[in-house]
């Protein structure tokens, strides 16, 4: 298993010495927490996460609940704009030599004491995030950055289409 940052030991969880049943911690994930992993995924978090570990004789089940906000960079304007994030996850971790791994499923060798859940929860926010952040209505962009992108100023946009032939048009056989 990699090394882990001193600044990521607190997502260490020692499972050898638990008894069998279920184990809750708890955590804030901030942006040092994308920093240490050197991540760019978003600009800010403050994400609250749940991780249960369920303890069994040969498995360990991995339950996590995050609810929260990130904050990341709108496609439209570049400006912040914050996201809701809200998942609920499971894992399934196994032991043995054989290196198995699938989205469900992580192997850890024999002899493991710990494990250190840092990259499954970056793995699962990243998975949650939008692939495009926008604001959700287009008049909480900066209308600088629109004006820019469209080439014209907003009145110059009202106008155009108020003067609109084809809507006039439409508009002519509507009212006959």
């Amino acid at each position: 298993m990699e090394r882990t940052p001193n600044s990521l030991k607190e997502f260490d969880i020692p499972f050898s010495g638990l008894k069998v049943g279920l184990h809750e911690y708890e955590y804030t994930i901030k942006q040092a927490f994308f920093d240490s992993l050197e991540s760019n995924v978003v600009d800010e978090s403050d994400l609250h996460l749940i991780v249960q570990l369920e303890k069994q004789e040969n498995l360990l089940t991995l339950f996590f609940e995050a609810n929260g906000t990130i904050t990341g960079a709108c496609g439209r304007c570049t400006q912040p704009v914050d996201v809701n994030i809200a998942f609920k996850e499971r894992l399934f971790v196994k032991f043995g030599e054989e290196n198995f791994e699938t989205e469900e499923i992580v192997t850890l060798p024999e002899h493991a004491h710990s494990i250190n859940i840092a990259e499954i929860l970056l793995e699962l926010i990243t998975v949650h995030v939008p692939i495009v952040i926008v604001h959700e209505d287009e008049d909480d962009c900066d209308p600088t950055y629109l004006e820019y992108l469209t080439g014209e100023s907003e009145e110059e946009q009202t106008e155009e289409e108020e003067s609109d032939p084809r809507w006039e048009a439409l508009k002519k056989l509507k009212n006959d």
